[in-house]
């Protein structure tokens, strides 16, 4: 049954995950053509002031956001690795008491 609970429970945090990027997925968009188009800048040598002015094309309120968001997801990811975990030593046991 704590087994079940657990797959149950990684069920849950991945579609959470999912969902949590899918509400947000025009910011994330945004977020990585900021990033790309920076990147491409400062490989060609760009002014600090240019570099500037393509971040300022994400908000703050959005980068509160966005920031709030990562941290969710990092924290659902955690929590689906510690669950992975679990999962992982309640198997060894039953297979090792089974065999025993």
């Amino acid at each position: 049954m704590l087994l079940q609970n657990c797959y149950k429970t990684v069920a849950n945090l991945i579609e959470r995950r999912l969902f949590e990027t899918k509400e947000n997925k025009r910011l994330l968009e945004k977020s990585q053509r900021i990033e790309a188009i920076l990147a491409s800048l400062q490989a060609s040598g760009a002014e600090p002031e240019q570099l500037s002015e393509v971040e300022e094309m994400i908000s703050a309120p959005e980068k509160q956001q966005l920031d709030v968001l990562r941290l969710h997801v990092n924290k659902l990811d955690s929590a689906e690795n510690q669950v992975d975990e679990t999962i992982f030593i309640l198997e060894s046991y039953i297979s090792s008491t089974s065999t025993s």
